[in-house]
């Protein structure tokens, strides 16, 4: 999986690279705050069903002295107080990351494009000559953005749900360590399955869109670009039955793709 990640983040220039560590450290924090608003919630309940779980608790008779509390009523409103405002900053920082994940994303896509076009543009007019311009065409114009939006936005979402796993293992191993290690066995087992039956489609729905990217471009040029023949020679009809049956083939390799983004998660 580690090979995987690399090789799919090896075409991001240093620049954007550097981007996206950065990025992937604030997603460890924002997990951080997303467990921990989580996490207050269950002493809250405890709280209120047994108020007297304050004076028997480590932890939340500390927290009472800390608050400095005068009574069991002022702990639980200033409590209350502390869990809201744990959710409150995990899902601003939620939202603030889901924004640079986007705007990272759309900014590689953006990167990427201009360096396949500057490579391309370079080229003497043999380059031209010997290549199919729909096939240069859809190269940047369409997978790049398969690319960044099939696979490098999931890979990043990936990333940042492993943080939440990570935390939330390490808390279940501090509180009970053999809990912790069938949590990770079936979690692990889990994933396992779900990768190598994502990989092995993902390849197929892949090539499956690539080549309806290329055709759907073809059947575009010939039809738009050659107007005059098409009206001339009556196959309007032709070329409407070709992009519809074209465009259906990738739909279901579409869809797939967009379930393997969110389907670890769940």
């Amino acid at each position: 999986m580690i090979t995987t990640y690399l090789n799919l983040t090896s075409i991001l220039s240093k620049k954007h690279k550097v981007k996206m560590i950065v990025l992937q450290l604030f997603f460890l924090i924002t997990a951080i705050f997303q467990v921990a608003g989580i996490a207050s919630i269950a002493p809250f309940i405890a709280i209120i069903s047994d108020p007297e779980i304050i004076q028997t608790n480590e932890i939340l008779q500390r927290l009472y002295e800390l608050l400095d509390s005068t009574d069991v009523t002022s702990f639980m409103i200033s409590y209350s107080l502390l869990v809201a405002t744990f959710i409150l900053i995990s899902n601003v920082t939620s939202a603030y990351s889901t924004w640079l994940l986007f705007k990272f994303s759309a900014a590689s896509g953006l990167e990427l494009q201009n360096r396949l076009f500057s490579s391309y543009i370079k080229n003497q007019y043999i380059f031209f000559a010997q290549h199919n311009s729909s096939k240069l065409i859809a190269n940047i114009n369409q997978q790049i953005p398969r690319y960044v939006y099939m696979v490098l936005q999931p890979l990043l979402n990936l990333v940042a749900q492993a943080f939440i796993a990570i935390i939330i293992i390490i808390g279940l191993i501090v509180m009970d360590p053999f809990l912790a290690l069938i949590a990770i066995s079936l979690i692990g087992l889990v994933y396992i399955g779900i990768y190598l039956f994502v990989r092995t489609n993902m390849v197929h729905a892949g090539a499956t869109l690539t080549e309806v990217g290329k055709r759907i471009l073809l059947l575009l040029n010939e039809s738009i670009g050659g107007i005059k023949e098409v009206k001339l020679l009556g196959i309007e009809s032709w070329y409407k039955n070709e992009f519809l049956k074209t465009t259906r083939n990738g739909i279901n390799a579409s869809a797939f793709i967009g379930l393997a983004g969110e389907l670890p998660k769940y």
